[in-house]
Formats: structure tokens, sequence, C-alpha cells
């Protein structure tokens, strides 16, 4: 898998060896994937929609149980003034969406490692990002949020504990009700409803 920006390298796996963490690089400019998998749930061509708007991400892979509270959230939310794309495992296929609608808010929905009874949903500040269990996407979220920060407004990563993260489809309940609760409260407006994820909560190692 190998992303650019601009023409540029900005993530690649190490060429040799084993156990070494990926390079990236940030650039501006469009982002190309070469490869990698994606949805496209709630997505409407250029000029149908007016601005400003909210837009709602979610990531994860359905087919690794849990992991798709995320896609979950994003296929069931229909309310006016959201719109909500599933991407699969792949968000950087969508950065395009942002940079060109520059929504007022972007939330990002994950399943996230945090320590917590399954399905509970807390907002992960930034400076929590890297130390949470997030993700079974290529390009780490950090890296993701510097490059379209900047496009919007304000971007939230909402995350929600998952349980069994074991091939295999299908939400265990307690997550999949802790997403619909989630896509309710996005729905009604009340984000600011939703905890933030304690400073003393951590992850359990890996």
């Amino acid at each position: 898998m190998v992303i650019f920006l601009d023409g540029m390298q900005v993530f690649s796996p190490p060429r040799t060896g084993r156990g070494k963490k990926p390079v990236m690089l940030l650039d501006s400019g469009l982002m190309r994937v070469l490869s990698g998998s994606c949805g496209t749930h709630g997505y409407i061509p250029r000029g149908t929609r007016p601005s400003p708007m909210h837009l709602l991400f979610g990531i994860g892979n359905p087919l690794l149980g849990d992991d798709g509270a995320g896609n979950h959230v994003a296929r069931r939310l229909a309310a006016d003034g959201w719109l909500a794309f599933d991407c699969g495992t792949a968000p950087e296929n969508f950065t395009s969406v942002v940079r060109r609608e520059r929504p007022d808010l972007l939330v990002i929905v994950d399943a996230v490692d945090m320590a917590l009874p399954a399905g509970a949903v807390r907002i992960v500040p930034p400076e929590r990002i890297e130390d949470c269990g997030i993700g079974t996407h290529t390009l780490p979220l950090t890296a993701l949020i510097a490059f379209i920060g900047d496009a919007a407004g304000e971007v939230i990563v909402v995350g929600i504990q998952p349980s069994i993260l074991d091939l295999g489809e299908g939400l265990s309940p307690a997550v999949r009700e802790g997403a619909n609760d989630l896509a309710a409260m996005i729905a009604a407006w009340r984000i600011g409803e939703i905890p933030l994820l304690e400073e003393g909560a951590r992850s359990p190692e890996k």
C-alpha cells in the first residue's frame, strides 16, 4: 500500500525487516490511494448539498465483529444537516470531500479500545488518540486529522468500546446498542452529551 499527496509519497510499509513502523510524511494536496477498500454510503454528487454542513466518517472493518461499529453508525445516521460516509478501512479515500465541502464539523467514529465496558461511547481528545487502541485502517488517525484538519471547522473523534474483534460479521449486542444510541444522539444534535475520555483511562497493553 502506497499513498501519495500531490505526487509525494506519504505512507509506505517498510521494504525490509519486520516490526518496523511505516514512515509518514505530510504535505498539502489531493490524496490518491492506489489500493484499499472503502464504502460509498451517503455519497451525493457535488453541487447538490447545501453548505455549511456536518460530516460523519464511520471507520472500521465489519468483517471483524465490533470493529464495524463506526460503519454501523454511518449507515444508520439519517438526519437533516448531516452527511454520513461508511469509509470502510480507508477514510483517506474521502479527504477530497472534506476539502471540497469544508464542513463546520467532522465527526469520526471508530472502534476504540479504551478499557471501558463494551458499547461505551467517549469523545477521544486529540492528545489521547495515540494512547488508545484505534484502527484497522491503513493511515493512522493522527495523520488523517493533520491532513484534513484545516478544511473542517472542528474535528471530533468518537470511540465505541469493542468487545469481540474476531473474524465474522455482526456486532455484539452491547456494541450494537451503543452504536445505535450514538447515531440517535448525533441525529438529535446531542453530541455535547457524549462524555470525554477521562485522563486516567488507558488502553490495555497490546
